[in-house]
C-alpha cells in the first residue's frame, strides 16, 4: 500500500479521508444528493426500456421488418457496451462528476435527437448516440455512491438506488400506454430527452460536487477536498495547514489494463462471467417471456399478465436485496435470490413435464418467483462491482464490468429466439436454468464480495 495525500506526503498529522467518509454519519445534505443521484437512475431506467414497448408504432410508421427492429435494439445494445467500457475509463481520468453529467446529456440529447429522426437510419443513428450515454450513467452513479457513502450504509443506499432503474422502467411503460395512443410515439421520446435536460441535469450541476476521494487522488488542494466533503455534510477537523491522507489501496490510472493486474485479473474475469451469465438470463427472459409463456401454451392475453408479474415482482425482489445486503452480505444475498429464480425455472419445467402450463396462474407465480430472484440480483449486481475497485481504476472496472456483461443480454436476445424457434420452451428454460447455475458459480467463487454491518 502507498499513501497518497492531497497536500504534502508523509504528514503525521493528516486527517485519514477513507476513513472521514466511511466512519462519518449519513447527513441530511448526503441523502438530497443520494436522493439526485436515484432520480437519474428512474431517468435512465425509462429511456432503456422505452423502445421496447415503442417497437410496434416505430415499425408501422417506418415501414421496416420485425427484423430490421431487431438490428434497431442491437444497435442500442452496442451503445450501452461501449459506453459503459469508454464512460468508465473517462470517469477515472476526469472525475465521477463530468462522466456522470455527460451520460445524463448523451442519453438526452440521444432521446430528442430519435423524437426528430425522420427515418429508419436518423432513428438508428440517435438510438446508438443515446446508448453511449445511457451506458456509462450505471457505472458512474455505482462508483460516486461507492466512494461518498458510509461503509454501514452503502450496501443499503446503493442496492436502494438501482431499485431505481426498475422503476423507470415500469413507469415509463405505464406513463407510455397513455402518451402514446393520445400523441404518438414521437412524444413519449421528446419527454425522455425533456425530463433530464429540464429536471435532472440543472440541480446536479448546482448541487452535485466532484468525489472528494477523486479529488485527493488527483492530488488536489487541501481546501477543495474539504469544501466537498462540505457539501455533502461530513464532519472532517479540517483546519488550513492540515492535509487529508488517502491511503491507495493499489496502483493505477484507470486504464483496463489496471484491472488486469495479476492481482485483480482473477476475481475480473470472475466478475465479467457474473455480470455476463445474469445480463443473459434477465434480459433474455424480460424480452422473450411472453413468447415464451404461450410456446407453453399460456393464452397469449394470459402471457402479456403474467409478464406484468414478472416485472412488479423484479420490485420486490430489488427491496429484498436492500435488506439482504446489509444482514446477510452480497454473497448470501446473491446465492439466496439466484436460487429462488432457479427454483422458479425448474417449476415451470415442472409444471410444462406434467401437462399444466397452460394454466396460467402456476405460470404467473412461477414466473413471479423467477423475476424476484434474477432482477433482485441485477440489482446487487452494480454497486458489488463499484465497491470492488479501488478509487484509482474504479469507474474503469465498473464500466468495462457492465459492458462486457451487456453482450451477454445480447447474445441472449438472439440465441434464446433460436433455441425457442429450434427446440422449443423447455429447451429454452433448461438454457436459462443452466446460466443461473454459472451465475451462482461465479457468485461463490467471487473474492471481494461485500460483508453484512449488521440492521
Amino acid at each position: 500500500m502507498t499513501r497518497a495525500t492531497s497536500g504534502d506526503e508523509g504528514d503525521d498529522g493528516a486527517i485519514d479521508l477513507a476513513l472521514t467518509i466511511e466512519e462519518g454519519a449519513l447527513h441530511p445534505r448526503l441523502l438530497w444528493l443520494v436522493g439526485l443521484l436515484t432520480l437519474a437512475l428512474v431517468v435512465d431506467g425509462c429511456d432503456v426500456v422505452m423502445v421496447g414497448f415503442l417497437a410496434p408504432a416505430i415499425v408501422r410508421d417506418f415501414g421496416v421488418s420485425p427484423l430490421a427492429l431487431g438490428w434497431l435494439l442491437s444497435i442500442g445494445q452496442a451503445g450501452l457496451i461501449v459506453g459503459g467500457i469508454v464512460g468508465g475509463l473517462l470517469a477515472d481520468r476526469a472525475g465521477r462528476r463530468p462522466a456522470l453529467l455527460g451520460s445524463i446529456m448523451l442519453f438526452a440529447l440521444g432521446s430528442v435527437a430519435s423524437a426528430l429522426a425522420p427515418g429508419y437510419a436518423g432513428f438508428a443513428a440517435a438510438r446508438l448516440f443515446a446508448g453511449l450515454g445511457l451506458g456509462s450513467a450505471a457505472p458512474a452513479v455505482a462508483s460516486y455512491l461507492a466512494e461518498v457513502l458510509p461503509r454501514r450504509r452503502i450496501g443499503q443506499l446503493s442496492v436502494l438506488a438501482f431499485t431505481a432503474n426498475l422503476l423507470g422502467g415500469t413507469i415509463c411503460a405505464l406513463a407510455g400506454s397513455f402518451v402514446v395512443p393520445a400523441a404518438g410515439w414521437r412524444a413519449m421520446l421528446w419527454i425522455g430527452g425533456a425530463l433530464p435536460l429540464a429536471g435532472v441535469l440543472p440541480p446536479m450541476l448546482a448541487l452535485l460536487p466532484e468525489s472528494p476521494r477523486f479529488l485527493a487522488r488527483q492530488g488536489r488542494p487541501a481546501e477543495a477536498v474539504a469544501a466537498a466533503l462540505d457539501r455533502f455534510g461530513i464532519a472532517h477537523g479540517w483546519r488550513s495547514g492540515t492535509r487529508f491522507a488517502l491511503v491507495a489501496a493499489a496502483s493505477g490510472q484507470g486504464r483496463l489494463r489496471d484491472i488486469l493486474a495479476p492481482e485483480w485479473r482473477r476475481d475480473t474475469i470472475v466478475l465479467w462471467l457474473m455480470s455476463v451469465s445474469l445480463m443473459f438470463t434477465s434480459v433474455g427472459l424480460i424480452s422473450l417471456g411472453a413468447l415464451l409463456l404461450t410456446s407453453l401454451g399460456t393464452p397469449p392475453a394470459d402471457a402479456i399478465r403474467t409478464m406484468s408479474f414478472y416485472s412488479f415482482a423484479g420490485l420486490t425482489g430489488a427491496f429484498a436485496a436492500v435488506a439482504g445486503v446489509s444482514r446477510i452480505g452480497s454473497r448470501g444475498t446473491l446465492a439466496a435470490l439466484l436460487g429462488i429464480a432457479a427454483a422458479g425455472m425448474a417449476a415451470l419445467i415442472g409444471i410444462t413435464l406434467a401437462g399444466m402450463a397452460g394454466n396460467a396462474w402456476l405460470a404467473a407465480i412461477a414466473m413471479f418467483v423467477v423475476g424476484f430472484g434474477l432482477n433482485g440480483s441485477l440489482i446487487v449486481l452494480f454497486p458489488l462491482v463499484a465497491s470492488f475497485y479501488p478509487t484509482e481504476f474504479r469507474s474503469a472496472g465498473s464500466g468495462a464490468a457492465i459492458g462486457v456483461g451487456r453482450t451477454g443480454s445480447t447474445t441472449s436476445l438472439v440465441l434464446l429466439a433460436a433455441i425457442l424457434g429450434a427446440a422449443g420452451p423447455l429447451a429454452t428454460l433448461a438454457v436459462t436454468l443452466g446460466m443461473t447455475g454459472v451465475t451462482i458459480a461465479t457468485v461463490i467463487a467471487f473474492r471481494g464480495h461485500s460483508r453484512p454491518v449488521g440492521p
